[in-house]
Order: C-alpha cells, then structure tokens, then sequence
C-alpha cells in the first residue's frame, strides 16, 4: 500500500505506515482515480516504447513510475 510507504517517510516511523489515517487515504475516490490515471499512463508509455528491444520496458517503466509515485504523493498531500 503506497500510502503507508508515503506516511512512513514522511513520519520516519514504520508503526504510522499501519496507521487508521495510511488506510483511510488509500481509500477515497481522489486516490483511486490518480491510480486509475497512473496505470493507463504506464500502458501508454509501454505501448509507446514496446518496439525498442529490452531498454524500451526499462524507460517505460521508469517515466511511468516516477510519474505515478509523484502523483500518488501529490493527491495523499491534499487529501484531509
């Protein structure tokens, strides 16, 4: 669950990554649609490099990833 990794770092303590608050963020519809967003965006960028052999899944998948992992801390930032 991507949320109590984002609340581990931000607190430093592994006990609040289990939190009620981790798993009630992980559960609003603003959070699922970032998710929803994110792995279409992911198959877009795979689709998209597929025909480059063996590194074309390696850039994929780190655009993909790294753009994904930001908006997932950008939406659990401004979910209350």
């Amino acid at each position: 669950m991507y949320s109590g990794i984002i609340k581990y770092a931000l607190t430093d303590s592994f006990k609040s990554a289990f939190s009620g608050e981790a798993f009630r963020k992980a559960f609003t519809w603003k959070y699922f649609m970032v998710w929803f967003i994110g792995i279409f965006y992911y198959l877009f960028w795979i689709l998209l490099l597929s025909f480059i052999p063996y590194l074309g899944g390696v850039i994929a998948g780190f655009i993909g990833g790294v753009t994904l992992f930001t908006l997932l801390g950008q939406v659990y930032s401004e979910i209350k």
